[in-house]
């Protein structure tokens, strides 16, 4: 998605209340004072940012062309402890955790980079993602299969609040004592985990896998 748009572009995109021209839009940026800058290497032809677009262009066209977003590098995990302790995720739950605020930091960069608001930019990228237009990891596909704005909106009031673990879902909760998590060399696995989650709330879970895996080297299932 461009921060940047010639009046080309924005004619071809055929957005809401806009030109379908350049001339008309080279036109109603003059008349409504846009923001502009030359494109590089021209003489003549203007970009216009997209945060100059009316609300309706500038949500249309982060509906169209939010089909590739790279995810970031941190999700943002807040430094602040929660003000109560919660139970720490283990590893599923971990990873269902980072998934969601993954998405969030993606939904909230695209409303920014597209100047709209909350509400309507979670609309949007809810909408995206449900349509299977947003590439993602499969990990996260496979943890959130779907997306409405007002899920994207109780993460991000989790997150605000410094209560991240709202977000662990552990959907083997239901069978739990039962897993092979819990029965693992006598039940030591899961504490493992447990204990390495309480010391470092951030850590992935990959960063479990691994940890887990170099300490237990022969896991010891009790199936019976």
């Amino acid at each position: 998605m461009k921060d940047w748009l010639t009046a080309a572009e924005i004619a071809a995109e055929t957005l809401p209340e806009l030109p379908r021209t350049p001339q008309g839009v080279n036109d109603r940026a003059k008349k409504d004072g846009w923001d502009r800058k030359l494109a590089p290497g021209s003489a003549k032809a203007w970009l216009y940012p997209l945060t100059a677009l009316p609300t309706a262009a500038r949500a249309a066209y982060a509906a169209k062309n939010i089909r590739v977003l790279g995810l970031p590098t941190s999700v943002g995990l807040p430094v602040a402890a929660d003000a109560q302790p919660a139970p720490q995720p283990v590893a599923r739950a971990a990873e269902h955790r980072d998934a969601r605020l993954a998405l969030l930091a993606v939904a909230d960069r695209t409303a920014q980079t597209a100047g709209l608001g909350r509400k309507r930019g979670d609309h949007v990228f809810a909408e995206g993602y449900n349509l299977g237009q947003i590439d993602v990891p499969a990990w996260i596909r496979q943890a959130v299969p779907s997306l409405t704005s007002r899920t994207l909106a109780r993460w991000r009031a989790a997150r605000e609040a410094g209560a991240t673990h709202r977000l662990a879902v552990d959907k083997g909760a239901a069978r739990r004592g039962r897993g092979v998590l819990e029965s693992a060399n006598g039940g030591a696995i899961k504490t493992y985990c447990l204990g390495l989650l309480a010391r470092n709330p951030m850590l992935t879970a990959d960063h479990v896998r691994d940890l887990t895996g170099a300490h237990f080297p022969d896991i010891v299932a009790d199936t019976g």
